[in-house]
C-alpha cells in the first residue's frame, strides 16, 4: 500500500475510528468520562459539510465501533447459548448503529438548510431523540446512554433529576459540537 493510499484511508475513515473508540472509552469500564465532551469532535469535523449519506456511513461506523466494544460483554454469553451468542451480538450492534447512521444523515440534511438549523444545539437535541429512541423503540436497549458515562461527575449528574439520562447526554454532546 502506498503512503498515499495510506493517507487516504486514515483521512476518511480515521474520524468515525477515533470517535467511537473515543466514546466508548468514556464508559466505566475505562472511566475516562471527561473524553465525552471532545469525542464526538472528529466526526462532527469530518461530516460537518457532508452529504447526508456520506454522513450516515460515517456514523455507522462510529456507532458500529462504540457498540461492539462497550457492549463486547455480550459474546460472553457464548458460554450458555453457543455460537448463536456472537451472531445475536454482532447483529444488536449493526441494529444499534443504524440509529447513529439516522443520526448522522438527519444531521447533515439539518446542515444544508439556511440558518442555525444545524448547530450545536440541534445536534445535541437530535442525540438525545436518537438516544431515546433507542431506549424506547423495539428493543428497548438504552444501555449504552452517553449520560451514563457521566457517572463520576456529580455536578453535570444532577441534571438527570430534570429531564433524565438524556438531558445528561444533550448538555455533553451540545459542550462537545
Amino acid at each position: 500500500m502506498t503512503p498515499s493510499a495510506t493517507k487516504e484511508i486514515i483521512r476518511a475513515w480515521g474520524p468515525p475510528i477515533a470517535t467511537g473508540a473515543g466514546v466508548a472509552l468514556t464508559f466505566p469500564r475505562w472511566g475516562l468520562y471527561p473524553l465525552a465532551w471532545v469525542a464526538l469532535v472528529p466526526l462532527i469535523a469530518c461530516c460537518r459539510t457532508a452529504k447526508p449519506s456520506y454522513a450516515a456511513l460515517q456514523f455507522f461506523v462510529s456507532g458500529l465501533l462504540f457498540h461492539l466494544v462497550v457492549l463486547q460483554w455480550l459474546a460472553s454469553n457464548i458460554y450458555w447459548a453457543g455460537g448463536w451468542a456472537i451472531l445475536g451480538y454482532l447483529l444488536l450492534c449493526v441494529y444499534l448503529a443504524i440509529y447513529w447512521a439516522i443520526l448522522g444523515a438527519a444531521w447533515a440534511w439539518m446542515n444544508g438548510r439556511p440558518g442555525p438549523a444545524g448547530g450545536p444545539f440541534a445536534f445535541a437535541v437530535l442525540w438525545a431523540a436518537m438516544e431515546f429512541a433507542q431506549a424506547r423503540l423495539f428493543t428497548g436497549f438504552g444501555w449504552p446512554a452517553l449520560g451514563y458515562a457521566q457517572a463520576r461527575d456529580l455536578l453535570l449528574l444532577q441534571w438527570a433529576s430534570v429531564g433524565t439520562v438524556h438531558l445528561v447526554s444533550a448538555i455533553v454532546v451540545c459542550g462537545g459540537a
